[in-house]
C-alpha cells in the first residue's frame, strides 16, 4: 500500500525499487487488467523520477542478430509458457507448433541457444536426431496484397485485426521455416502474432529480394511487394483517427526495420550490394503523415524523428531556415504544426520559442500564427494570456470545437469553474449538435462544485448519445453521486468500468516516454482514493467498522509526499476529489486542514488564482477555529507582489497569537504557527526594509528560532533563513559605498594633515606657542580618535554578523533536515569561511563542531578544501586555519574515503606532471618507491602543485593510514590502481596514431591489477552515504575486479586511451585514460 512506501525522496534504492514496481505492473496489465488497475491505483503518480526511464523490453525488441535467434529464441518460451495455458486449445496449437519447428533443421540448431532450464522443459518436442534437409520452396509475394478486409482494422478489435494479419503473413509468405510454422498459434495469441509480426514483414521483404538476385531477375517484383506494403498501411491504418493499437503496431514494425537497417550497414562489407527493399519501402510512404499518425499515439520521440528523417530527404539539413518559409509557406506550417505538438509534450522548454522565431509574419497565416502562439503561452503556463488569445480568434471562428475546448481547458487551469460552468451552458444552447464533445467539461464541473442535480436536459442531452465515450469524469460523477446517495453497485461498478479503460489506454498509449504514464497513474489514483470514501461514509458490512477521517488524513499526507514532485494539473484533480469527499462525507472538520494543503501546494507550483480560491473556500465554507490558514493568505500575497497586504496579514496573526497564553496542547500548534509566522514575517520585513536590522534580529528571527525550539517546529528552517540574513547584513557591511570611500578619503586627509601640523608644533620647540594652531590639531585628532572608534565599532559590528551567520550555519546542519538545504548550506558555509580565514572565532566554531557535524557536510567541497592545504603557517590564516582544513578532511575522509582519497592523491603526486613513467618517490609507499632505479625529474613545471600542499597532503595520507587497518588497505589499493592509471597515461602509443580503431594488448601495471575489494569503479557515480557504524566506511557494492586486455585509441592529438574496466557485478565500464 501507499503507507508502507517510503515517502524519502533521498533514498535512491527505494526509488529505482518503486520505478521498476510500476513498469512491471504496466508489463502484466494486458493479462491481469482489474489486478494491476488497483495495484497502480494505490500507488498513484509517485515521484517522476523513478519513472524518467522505461525500460529496455519497453524501447526495443530488435537484437544485433541478423537471423534474429534471440527473437526465435523468444518465440519459443512464449510457446513454452502458454503449455500451461487455461485455454486447452491454445496448449494444443502451442504444442503442435513446437513439435513442427522442432522437426525443422533451423529449429533444431535453436535448440542450443535456449536456456537450460527451458530446454530441460521442452525435451518432450525435441527430436533424437537432426532432421534431414529440405529442398527450399519460394513463395511468391503477389498476394501481400491480398483482400482489403485483411488489412482494415475497421469494424473489429485489435486482437482478431493483428491475429488474422499475423496468420495470413506467416502462412502465405514468409520463407522463414519457423515463422512460418507459428501461423496456427497466431490466431490463438494476439499477443505472440503482434510480437512477431515485424519479423514476418521482414522476411517477405528479404526473401523476395533474395530470389530476384538468385534468379538474376530484376526488381521489379520486390518493388511491386514494397508497394503494396506501403499502399495497405496508408490506405487502412496510418488514416486520420485510425485505430491507436494498429497504429502503434506499424510504428514499432518501421523502428524495427530502421534499427535493422542501421545494424546491417555496420555489418555489411563494402564491396556488397545493398538491399533493394531497403529504398523501395520508403520511396511509397510520405514521412511526414508517419510523424502525423505517431503524434496520435502520443508517440512524440518517434513523431520527431521521421520529421527530422522528412526534412532531410527534402532539404538535405535538419533546420528550418527562414528562406524555406518563403518559398513554401503551407509545407512549412505542416512542419512546424507538427513541431509545436512535439515540443509542446516533451521536455524541450526552448525548443518551441525556435519555431516562432523562424516564421515570416508578414506572410504566414494570421489563424495559425495566433494558434501557434496560444500554443506558446500554454506552453508557459500563462493561461490568462492564452485566455485573451483565444477570445479573439473564437470571435471569428465561434463553432471551432478544437479552439472552445483550448479555452475551456484554460479556464480549468486558472480555477475559474464558476465561469466554465456558465460558459458550458451558453455553450449548449448554441451549438447543441457540438455539447456532447465537450460532455467532460461539464461532468467535471458538475462534481467539483458538488451538483449531483445535474440539468435534466443536459444529463440526458449527454447520456443518451451512443457514440459518446463514458469518459473518466463522467464515471467520477456518477460514482461520487453514488457515494453521497449509498448506492454501492452503481459506485462500484462505474469505477470499475473506468478502471478498466484506463489499462486499455496504456496499451494504446506509446511508452516511449514515461510522461505518458503520468495522468494514467494520475487518474488510477483519483479512482482508488474515491472507492477508500465508501467507508468513510457508509457502513455497507455489519462487522465493517467506518474509517477514521485522522486515519484518511494520514494516508492522504503520505500519497502527497511521493506526488509532491509532479506536475500540479495532474496532482489537483486528486486534491479537489478530496475536498467533495469531505463534504459529501460531512467531515468537514478536516476541510480547513485540506484546503490549506491545497493552496500551499498550488502556491508552490504558481498557481496563485487556485491558492487564492482555497483560501476564499476556507473563509466562506470551512468550519475551523484555527488561523493557520492566514498565514497562507499572507505567502500567497506576498507571491502576488502585495508585499504590504501580506506583511500586514502576518502583523494581525501576530498580534492575536502574542496575546494568547500558549500553554495547553491545543496553544502547542498556536506556538508553533507564531514561531512560522515570525520567521516568514522576519524574512519579508529584511527584503523590504520596513523595519531596522535590530527589530528584524531581535523580535521576529530569534524570537521565532526560540519558539520552533520550544515545540518542536522545522528548527532548520529557522537557522538558515537567520543565517542567510546576517549574511547578506555582512556582505552589506563589506559593500563600500561611494559615500564611504568618500568618508575614508577624509579620514586619511586629516591623519596626513595631522601628521604634518604636530610636525610643525614639534619643530616650533619652546618658541612662543601658537594657539589657533593648538587648538586646530586638537580638533584634529579629536575628529580622527572618533573615525577611529567608528571604524572600530564597524569591524567589530562585522566579526560579530560574521560569527553569528557561521553559528547559525552550523546550528541548520546540527539540527539536519532537507538534503537539498544542507547542500547550499554547505557552500555558504565555506564561503564565508575561506573569505575570513583570519578570523579565529571562526575556526574555532568550526573545529569544535565538527564532530557533531554529519559526515556528508563537505563531500561537494572536497576539491575546494583540498586546494586549501598547506603545511606553511605563514599563508593567510596562519596554523588554525590549516588545523581546521587538516581536521575537516579528516573527518570527512575517513566517512567517505572514495570521495577524498582521489583529491589528496592527485595533490600528492602533483609534482609527477611531464615526469618519466614511475612513482615519486613522495608518494604514501615510500619504501617500495626507493626500490626503483628510474630518476625522478622535478623540473619547474606550470602545472605542478605547490611543494607545501604536496607536503600537506602526503601528511594527511600517512595520518589516515594509521587511524585503521582498514583505511590503511583501503589507501594502499587506491594508490596501486592510481600508479597503474599513471603509467597508463603516459604510455606511448606515437606508432599506433596512423592506424584507423587499432586494438592494442594492455600493457603495464594495469595488466597485473586483480580484484581490488576496497576500490569502487572509478568511473561509477558514488552516492554519500553516512556510515551506520561510527567512521567505518560502507562497504563496497561494485568493485575493481581488473581490466580488459586491450585497450583502443581516442583520436586526436594526444591520443587518450580507451579502457574497460571490470567491476565485481560482471559488467564492464568503459573508460578513458589521458
Amino acid at each position: 500500500t501507499a503507507s508502507k512506501v517510503p515517502a524519502n525522496e533521498e533514498d535512491i534504492s527505494n526509488r529505482d525499487l518503486l520505478g521498476e514496481l510500476v513498469w512491471k505492473l504496466v508489463q502484466m496489465s494486458s493479462q491481469h487488467s482489474e489486478q494491476v488497475a488497483l495495484c497502480l491505483g494505490e500507488i498513484g503518480a509517485v515521484d517522476p523520477f523513478s519513472l524518467a526511464f522505461p525500460p529496455l523490453p519497453f524501447l526495443s525488441n530488435t537484437s544485433h542478430d541478423p537471423n534474429l535467434l534471440p527473437e526465435k529464441v523468444n518465440v519459443i518460451i512464449q510457446l513454452n509458457d502458454h503449455l500451461m495455458d487455461a485455454d486447452i486449445e491454445v496448449v494444443k496449437t502451442a504444442s503442435s507448433c513446437l513439435k513442427d519447428i522442432f522437426r525443422t533443421e533451423s529449429g533444431y540448431n535453436l535448440l542450443e541457444k535456449i536456456p537450460s532450464n527451458i530446454k530441460l522443459l521442452l525435451h518432450p518436442y525435441s527430436p533424437r536426431k537432426p532432421p534431414e534437409k529440405k529442398t527450399e520452396q519460394f513463395r511468391t509475394l503477389n498476394g501481400i496484397i491480398a483482400s482489403e478486409d485483411l488489412w482494415s482494422p475497421k469494424h473489429k478489435t485489435f486482437s482478431e485485426w493483428v491475429s488474422n494479419l499475423s496468420h495470413w503473413l506467416a502462412s502465405n509468405v514468409v520463407q522463414d521455416e519457423i515463422l512460418s510454422l507459428c501461423a496456427p498459434i497466431c490466431l490463438k495469441i494476439p499477443k505472440l502474432a503482434e510480437y512477431i509480426f515485424p519479423f514476418l514483414v521482414l522476411n517477405a521483404l528479404q526473401s523476395n529480394d533474395q530470389e530476384a538476385k538468385k534468379n538474376n531477375h530484376n526488381n521489379k517484383n520486390i518493388e511491386n511487394v514494397c508497394m503494396s506494403l506501403s499502399l495497405n498501411i496508408r490506405k487502412h491504418v496510418l488514416v486520420e483517427g485510425g485505430d491507436k493499437e494498429s497504429i502503434q503496431m506499424i510504428l514499432s514494425t518501421f523502428n524495427f526495420l530502421r534499427q535493422y537497417m542501421v545494424k546491417e550497414d555496420l555489418s555489411r562489407q563494402t564491396s556488397q550490394k545493398m538491399s533493394s527493399w531497403r529504398t523501395d519501402l520508403w520511396e511509397n510512404f510520405n514521412l511526414l503523415d508517419i510523424a502525423q499518425a505517431a503524434l496520435g499515439c502520443s508517440a512524440y520521440v518517434t513523431s520527431l524523428l521521421y520529421v527530422e528523417l522528412c526534412c532531410e530527404e527534402e532539404f538535405g539539413q535538419l533546420s528550418l531556415s527562414q528562406d524555406m518559409y518563403e518559398k513554401s509557406e503551407a509545407r512549412m506550417s505542416t512542419y512546424n504544426q507538427i513541431l509545436l505538438e512535439i515540443f509542446s509534450n516533451i521536455n524541450e522548454p526552448d525548443s518551441i520559442y525556435s519555431i516562432n522565431n523562424q516564421q515570416n509574419y508578414l506572410s504566414v497565416n494570421p489563424q495559425y500564427v495566433a494558434t501557434s502562439q496560444i500554443r506558446t503561452y500554454e506552453h508557459e503556463g500563462a493561461w490568462s494570456k492564452a485566455i485573451e488569445l483565444y477570445d479573439l480568434v473564437i470571435q471569428h471562428k465561434k463553432s471551432d470545437l478544437h479552439l472552445n475546448m483550448g479555452l475551456l481547458h484554460s479556464l480549468q487551469n486558472l480555477g475559474l469553474y464558476n465561469v466554465l460552468d456558465y460558459y458550458l451552458k451558453g455553450f449548449s444552447v448554441q451549438n447543441p449538435d457540438q455539447f456532447s464533445e465537450i460532455s467532460e467539461f461539464q461532468f467535471q464541473a458538475a462534481w467539483r462544485s458538488c451538483q449531483w442535480d445535474l440539468d435534466a436536459k443536459q444529463s440526458q442531452l449527454l447520456e443518451s448519445r451512443d457514440d459518446i465515450r463514458y469518459g473518466f469524469n463522467m464515471a467520477s460523477y456518477h460514482s461520487l453521486r453514488a457515494l453521497k446517495d449509498g448506492n454501492y453497485g452503481t459506485f462500484m461498478t462505474a469505477l470499475k468500468r473506468e478502471r478498466l479503460e484506463l489499462i486499455k489506454e496504456i496499451g494504446i498509449t506509446s511508452l516511449e516516454s514515461a510522461k505518458n504514464l503520468f495522468p494514467i497513474l494520475a487518474k488510477l489514483d483519483f479512482l482508488s482514493e474515491a472507492q477508500s470514501a465508501w467507508k468513510l461514509r457508509w457502513n455497507s458490512d455489519k462487522d465493517t467498522k467506518l474509517i477514521s477521517p485522522n486515519l484518511v488524513e494520514e494516508r492522504w499526507k503520505t500519497k502527497l509526499k511521493l506526488m509532491k514532485n509532479n506536475k500540479f494539473e495532474l496532482i489537483e484533480p486528486i486534491l479537489a476529489l478530496r475536498g467533495v469527499i469531505l463534504k459529501t462525507c460531512g467531515k468537514t472538520q478536516l476541510l480547513s486542514s485540506h484546503l490549506r494543503t491545497l493552496a500551499s501546494f498550488a502556491r508552490k507550483s504558481g498557481r496563485l488564482r487556485v491558492a487564492t480560491s482555497a483560501i476564499f473556500q476556507i473563509q466562506h465554507e470551512a468550519s475551523t477555529n484555527n488561523f493557520d490558514w492566514k498565514l497562507e493568505e499572507a505567502k500567497v500575497a506576498w507571491d502576488q507582489g502585495e508585499y504590504s497586504r501580506a506583511i500586514n496579514i502576518a502583523k494581525s496573526l501576530i498580534k492575536y497569537l502574542n496575546n494568547n497564553n500558549i500553554q495547553t496542547e491545543e496553544d502547542a500548534r498556536d506556538g508553533l504557527l507564531y514561531g512560522e509566522v515570525l520567521l516568514s514575517t522576519g524574512k519579508w520585513l529584511a527584503q523590504t526594509q520596513s523595519e531596522s536590522h535590530h527589530t528584524i534580529h531581535e523580535n521576529y528571527l530569534k524570537k521565532s528560532i526560540q519558539l520552533l525550539s520550544k515545540h518542536k517546529g522545522n528548527m532548520q528552517k529557522g537557522y538558515i533563513t537567520l543565517g542567510r540574513y546576517l549574511h547578506d547584513i555582512h556582505k552589506g557591511l563589506l559593500d563600500k559605498s561611494k559615500e564611504w570611500e568618500a568618508s575614508n578619503t577624509l579620514k586619511q586627509h586629516k591623519e596626513k594633515e595631522l601628521e604634518q601640523f604636530e610636525q610643525i608644533l614639534e619643530n616650533s620647540g619652546k618658541k612662543t606657542p601658537n594657539l589657533e594652531l593648538q587648538r586646530h590639531v586638537f580638533i584634529l585628532k579629536r575628529q580622527c580618535e572618533i573615525d577611529k572608534e567608528e571604524h572600530l565599532r564597524l569591524e567589530n559590528d562585522r566579526n560579530r554578523v560574521l560569527e553569528e551567520a557561521v553559528a547559525n550555519y552550523i546550528n541548520s546542519l546540527i539540527v539536519g533536515g532537507e538534503k537539498k538545504n544542507e547542500v547550499a548550506v554547505s557552500f555558504n558555509l565555506c564561503s564565508l569561511w575561506f573569505h575570513n580565514p583570519n578570523n579565529k572565532k571562526v575556526n574555532q566554531l568550526l573545529l569544535s563542531s565538527l564532530p557533531r557535524l554529519p559526515s556528508t557536510t563537505f563531500v561537494p567541497l572536497v576539491y575546494q578544501i583540498a586546494s586549501r592545504m598547506s603545511d606553511d603557517h605563514q599563508t593567510d590564516g596562519g596554523k588554525i586555519f590549516q588545523d581546521v582544513i587538516n581536521a575537516t578532511i579528516e573527518h570527512t575522509a575517513l566517512a567517505h574515503p572514495y570521495h577524498c582519497l582521489y583529491q589528496l592523491f592527485a595533490l600528492s603526486n602533483g609534482d609527477r606532471l611531464g615526469t618519466p613513467v614511475a612513482p615519486s618517490t613522495l608518494t604514501v609507499n615510500a619504501a617500495a618507491n626507493k626500490k626503483s632505479n628510474v630518476n625522478i625529474t622535478t623540473a619547474a613545471n606550470p602545472f605542478s602543485v605547490a611543494q607545501d600542499k604536496i607536503r600537506s597532503a602526503q601528511n594527511m595520507l600517512r595520518t589516515l593510514q594509521k587511524r585503521s587497518k582498514e583505511m590503511k588497505e583501503i589507501i594502499a589499493q587506491v594508490e596501486t590502481l592510481i600508479d597503474a592509471y599513471i603509467e597508463m597515461a603516459y604510455l606511448d602509443v606515437s606508432q599506433y596514431k596512423k592506424e584507423k580503431k587499432p586494438v592494442i594488448p594492455l600493457r603495464g601495471r594495469l595488466r597485473k591489477i586483480g580484484r581490488l575489494r576496497h576500490v569502487p569503479v572509478p568511473t561509477l557515480e558514488l552516492q554519500a552515504v553516512p556510515p551506520t557504524d561510527g567512521n567505518v566506511p560502507a562497504t563496497v557494492e561494485i568493485f575493481v575486479e581488473g581490466f580488459c586486455e586491450t585497450f583502443t585509441l581516442a583520436g586526436g592529438i594526444n591520443l587518450p586511451k580507451i579502457i574497460e574496466c571490470k567491476g565485481s557485478n560482471g559488467k564492464k565500464y568503459r573508460q578513458l585514460v589521458k
